[in-house]
């Protein structure tokens, strides 16, 4: 990488080219409806774009909205919030994230941030494959044994004295600590 200085911004450049088609076609497991006059709707949205969770937004009167609540047997035409053609019934931006499989970082019982290696081009894999693909189109190629780092999968987090940070890893367990 060090050869090729501009390589991050070649990676980051076709990460947001691709999560912006996928938006722009429709091609996203999280689907909104109603955000655009639902409060509750309209939380889990800004939670979405802030954690930068690819969500396609439906208008609730569109028949879009309609195809989408036939396709999950949803009864009614209130909000909604589907997910991978399932319902999340009284979403909030916590059983989003946590529907979703992903860390939760938690000060003082607030869910503030959220993180998936699946983010990363649908598996964190798939950006490592992805850099090698751009490496031998330019004739190299990654070193056997090299250690490869995707980076943070969640922002840094302000904190102040007496903060209490709970951190959830799906599968691996939580970590707890109180700043001081």
């Amino acid at each position: 990488m060090s050869r090729i200085p501009e390589m991050s911004d070649i990676i980051l450049t076709v990460f947001a080219a691709r999560r912006r088609g996928n938006i722009e076609h429709g091609q996203t497991e999280l689907k909104l409806i109603g955000a655009d006059v639902d409060k509750d709707i309209q939380k889990i949205a800004v939670f979405a774009q802030r954690n930068r969770i690819a969500a396609q937004l439906i208008d609730l009167e569109s028949a879009e909205a309609d195809a989408e609540r036939t396709s999950c047997d949803l009864q009614g035409c209130g909000p909604a919030v589907i997910f991978g053609g399932e319902v999340i019934y009284d979403p909030t931006p916590e059983k989003l994230a946590r529907t979703l499989g992903l860390e939760l970082v938690i000060p003082n019982g607030e869910v503030v941030d959220v993180g998936a290696g699946a983010a990363v081009l649908g598996h964190p894999a798939s950006s490592v494959a992805m850099l090698a693909n751009l490496l031998a189109e330019r004739g190299e190629h990654i070193p056997a044994g090299t250690f490869i780092m995707t980076g943070g999968i969640t922002a840094a987090i302000a904190v102040e004295p007496g903060d209490n940070i709970t951190v959830r890893y799906q599968g691996l367990g939580t970590v707890s600590g109180r700043f001081v």
